[in-house]
């Protein structure tokens, strides 16, 4: 049986066709979009998490659409399948702070609610010692290139110790969420915010909503990051429970780090002068941003400094 014809049967729509195979349909009732997943334990975290959000607040999330009888997904040609409805109208991020806000505390609340095997979550070990040893070779193959990144060094080492004494004072255990890194996974659905999930391994503590905040921050300014916070903060004790990670977080080199990265792998002296580039803007961009957390927190905890 071929797929679609699975999901008619499994489903019950009606008038099925292709629009983007094989991850997009058409039917009678809108579009549909179709996940495939490789690990079963995987996918019930997923469902098992925006079941969560979506059953306890007022908000929308890309949940499993239930089959026939009753099941979140079925399985196909060694794979599992769950279908989605498929949302495109882009979200004006502007007139949406506060269901953002509302969002955001859900994200984080289902992320302490929700167990979730450790064997599923994303770990990537930031050494700054391990980093440093390989500019060491960098500047031996490409002197000229190493350049600012080692001009930035005493910085770098600044600020990955500062994020490691606050990472030593944060609480366990952390929340296990998914990689809600990006405003452009909010679409709108009758003017509400409905929050498009991934496939990828769940992510332990908040790195996704410090990537979110930074991507507002460049797009849309810091008085709407403000405002952000501020909707937060209504919904779950935000600045008290996750306010030194959230620093900490914006302190770690991350952008001097995938810039020695990148060009431990480039081919050609473009990418490498494209990555130091970047470099430069990121930069500046995290210090505005660290400074910004910094002084958002200080009202409850003056000792935290840069």
């Amino acid at each position: 049986m071929k797929l679609l014809e699975k999901i008619e049967a499994a489903y019950g729509f009606k008038h099925c066709h292709w629009i983007e195979e094989p991850h997009i349909f058409q039917t009678s009732s809108g579009k549909k979009r179709v996940m495939y997943w490789d690990d079963r334990e995987l996918m019930q975290w997923h469902i098992e998490w925006r079941d969560h959000i979506g059953s306890r607040y007022h908000v929308f999330i890309d949940r499993m659409i239930k089959t026939e009888i009753n099941e979140r997904y079925f399985s196909w040609n060694q794979k599992w399948i769950t279908v989605h409805d498929e949302i495109e109208e882009p979200l004006v991020f502007s007139v949406a702070v506060e269901q953002w806000g509302e969002m955001i505390a859900a994200v984080l609340q289902a992320g302490e609610y929700v167990p979730c095997n450790t064997n599923l979550v994303q770990k990537k070990e930031l050494d700054y010692t391990s980093y440093v040893k390989k500019l060491g070779q960098i500047k031996k193959e490409k002197r000229e290139k190493a350049k600012l990144l080692v001009f930035l060094i005493p910085d770098v080492k600044k600020r990955y110790v500062k994020s490691q004494e606050l990472f030593s004072k944060v609480r366990s255990p952390l929340p296990i969420i998914d990689n809600i890194s990006s405003p452009e996974l909010g679409k709108e659905v009758y003017s509400n915010l409905y929050l498009k999930g991934t496939n990828g391994y769940p992510i332990s503590g908040i790195l996704p909503i410090k990537a979110f905040l930074l991507t507002c921050w460049k797009t849309y300014g810091p008085k709407i990051v403000e405002k952000l916070l501020e909707e937060i903060e209504k919904h779950c004790s935000f600045k008290e429970q996750y306010g030194k990670m959230l620093l900490a977080e914006a302190l770690l080199p991350l952008e001097w780090m995938e810039c020695i990265e990148t060009i431990e792998k480039a081919e050609n002296d473009e990418t490498i002068q494209r990555s130091l580039i970047a470099l430069e803007e990121k930069w500046e961009r995290s210090r505005e941003f660290s400074a910004f957390i910094l002084k958002w927190l200080q009202p409850v905890d003056e000792k935290v400094a840069l």
